[in-house]
This record gives C-alpha cells, sequence and structure tokens, in this order.
C-alpha cells in the first residue's frame, strides 16, 4: 500500500532476488518488534524472481544485470498506486544503489524507513480496482446478449 508511515505495517513485503540463483526469499512485515521494525520470512507466496547478467540488449550493447519479478496480487493487492523501495548490493565495488536515490543505510542489508520509499504507479492501471458501478452496466450487456443468442438460435432450428 501506500500509507507512508515511518514503520512498516503489515502486508508490508521484501522480495529478495540474487543474481544468478534460482532461491528467492519474501519477507513480511511481523508487527511483533517492539524497538525496531522486524521481517520474517515467509514461503509458499507464488512470487517467482530471477537475476543474471544480460548480454544482448536492444538498448544497450554493454552486458549489465536485469531482475525481473513476478509478485502475486493476492499478496500485494490489487492497487494502481504502491509504495516501492529497490536496493542492489554490487559486491565488488561494495556499493549499494538505491531508488528512491540517496537513501543512506547502515548496512548493506538494511530496509529502510517506509516514509523515505518511492511510489510506483501503474499507468495504464493494469492492476484496476473494480468498482460497483461496472457491474451495473456489464450484467444488463451480458443479458441482452444473452438472450438474443437464444432468440436466434430459436428462430434457426
Amino acid at each position: 500500500m501506500n500509507s507512508k508511515n515511518e514503520n512498516p505495517e503489515q502486508k508490508d513485503y521484501c522480495f529478495i532476488v540474487t543474481l544468478s540463483r534460482k532461491n528467492t526469499i519474501v519477507l513480511e512485515e511481523s508487527l511483533s518488534y517492539t524497538v525496531k521494525p522486524e521481517f520474517k520470512r515467509i514461503f509458499q507466496t507464488g512470487f517467482e524472481g530471477m537475476g543474471d547478467v544480460t548480454k544482448a540488449d536492444r538498448h544497450s550493447n554493454i552486458p549489465h544485470n536485469t531482475f525481473e519479478f513476478k509478485i502475486p496480487v493476492d499478496l500485494v493487492g490489487k492497487s494502481n498506486e504502491y509504495q516501492f523501495y529497490v536496493s542492489v548490493y554490487d559486491a565488488n565495488h561494495n556499493y549499494i544503489l538505491t531508488w528512491p536515490k540517496n537513501i543512506t543505510l547502515k548496512n548493506n542489508f538494511e530496509i529502510p524507513s517506509t516514509s523515505s520509499w518511492g511510489v510506483m504507479i501503474s499507468p495504464d492501471k493494469s492492476l484496476p480496482e473494480f468498482h460497483f458501478i461496472y457491474l451495473v452496466f456489464f450484467a444488463p450487456a451480458l443479458m441482452i446478449i444473452l438472450l438474443r443468442t437464444q432468440r436466434y438460435s430459436k428462430l434457426v432450428k
């Protein structure tokens, strides 16, 4: 969700993918903390992720790391706006790249406060909220189509 609270909430997730490895990790806010936020590992979420080095790309001839995530809508809920944070750790150079930029971390595996996360928006609303009003227009149209189809099939026989 996009609550921008200082501390993580239930339904805040961390998806971890390691370059060139098939095992993925999903962490969920446990809400059991007293002093600092704590994420716990959860299993069988339906999440799929992978990371690899792309050698040929239509946008660049320079090999670069690519990560792909398939996050189930049932897990994160349907919305066209999500609170979002990305961190990539380059072990060869001991460097962390984050989005949004300029988030400072005490260590490589720290999850920053959710209030500093950015927002990911689905401009094509590919994960829309379906409102009741759509049902009002869809149901009568479906009934008309079904009745006309039945009437036509009786006339043909």
